[in-house]
């Protein structure tokens, strides 16, 4: 069956979607050279990610071969209506009000608005790259080189960005945040940091769970005082969360069972590839468990705990691999990593521990874990650019 966001284009309409074209690589072209300066050769592999992902979808207008993703239908019914869907969890709010204003650029059409998350997810890029140069100048030549290719071999990227989703956004307020960090852990730049915060939060409520942790740890890490003090913060700071969790997420008793109940209820509404049905009488069981659901978040869509066929789910299949190349790299140049990015990776261990635990879906994991997986890209893009260099060496002698 054809998307319920192909239905009703006319022959006209592709006529508009090519003009919609030439403005956004006009415009992706300009901020690509002017405001982000990137150098030309890699400029042209993002224009060119943005034709690819244009030609795929109107190829699949006609052929519906990419998946159906079920959250498209809550995005494609805002900006063709102008209405919040009652279903829609409140975490979109402010989804809902952009769209009011994305709705009258695309003209109220979800295939425009497909167009217009593309052209963000590739100024998200372009963050992540400006972040990077402006922190790490000798390594960024690598970088610029080698971390455009990986993102047009990114699956994930292909397949969340070809629908009308959020995932644009989200990775749009993930690289202002990651700027911010880095800024504020290199240059103690406070505003950058509170900024890009609040941008991502504001797209999706739950990641303030991610943000307020990190915010607390660097400024701790950044306060003129002595280890007392920090560690009288640190311990306050823990008790701080404990007692939220307990008295206003939780509001009962703080057991394992209770836990259980509270994983095992979202896991009843989140409809298709659902894992982690928990069954917890101790914290020893919540805590083996959750290293499993962290594997699974990984992992995905390979199946840990229910029964599912990876081949079915290509394009997640896919991303898997490009994921555990990219593991397989960092692992390889773990050490030069480590000593050059750790606050990095420090930074995508607590995400991935706090996503990974509380993930209950294999195609929501996938989705989830982009951002990490782009941290990933942008600290394994030298170490592959040093590795073609060594080859080249080695033809020509």
């Amino acid at each position: 069956m054809l998307k319920s966001y192909y239905d009703g284009i006319e022959w006209y309409d592709y006529l508009i979607f090519l003009v919609y074209n030439c403005i956004f690589t006009y415009l992706l072209y300009s901020l690509g050279d002017v405001f982000f300066n990137i150098a030309k050769k890699s400029l042209r592999i993002f224009l060119l990610i943005f034709q690819l992902y244009f030609f795929i979808i109107i190829t699949d207008s006609f052929f519906n071969f990419l998946p159906y993703i079920y959250d498209s239908q809550y995005y494609s019914y805002m900006i063709s209506s102008g209405q919040y869907p009652q279903t829609n969890p409140e975490n979109v709010i402010v989804l809902y009000y952009l769209s009011l204003f994305i709705g009258l650029i695309s003209l109220n059409n979800p295939i425009i608005y497909i167009f217009i998350n593309i052209a963000i997810y590739i100024i998200a890029l372009f963050t992540f790259l400006k972040s990077w140069r402006t922190i790490f100048p000798n390594n960024y030549t690598a970088v610029e080189k080698i971390f455009p290719f990986l993102c047009l071999l990114f699956p994930a990227g292909l397949l969340y960005n070809t629908a009308p989703l959020s995932e644009a956004y989200i990775l749009f307020g993930f690289a202002l945040f990651f700027s911010g960090f880095l800024k504020f852990f290199y240059h103690k730049k406070w505003l950058p940091l509170i900024t890009g915060s609040i941008i991502l939060c504001a797209f999706r409520f739950q990641l303030l769970y991610f943000v307020l942790p990190v915010i607390f740890f660097l400024a701790l890490y950044r306060l003129k005082t002595n280890y007392m003090v920090k560690s009288a913060l640190f311990i306050s700071g823990i008790t701080l969360v404990f007692l939220i969790f307990r008295f206003i997420i939780v509001d009962e008793p703080f057991t394992a069972e209770k836990l259980a109940e509270l994983r095992n209820t979202n896991l009843e509404n989140a409809g298709q590839y659902v894992y982690g049905y928990a069954s917890w009488h101790s914290y020893s069981d919540m805590v083996s468990d959750n290293i499993f659901y962290i594997a699974q978040f990984i992992l995905s869509p390979l199946p840990i705990f229910i029964t599912h066929n990876p081949a079915s789910t290509p394009l997640p299949l896919l991303d898997l691999i490009f994921t555990f190349l990219l593991l397989a790299i960092l692992v390889l140049n773990f050490k030069t990593i480590f000593i050059h990015f750790k606050p990095i990776l420090l930074l995508a261990l607590f995400y991935l521990i706090l996503f990974g635990t509380s993930e209950y879906s294999l195609m929501d994991a996938i989705r989830h874990r982009m951002p990490i997986v782009i941290l990933v890209m942008l600290m394994t893009a030298g170490p592959l650019e040093n590795y073609f260099q060594r080859k080249k060496l080695q033809h020509n002698e």
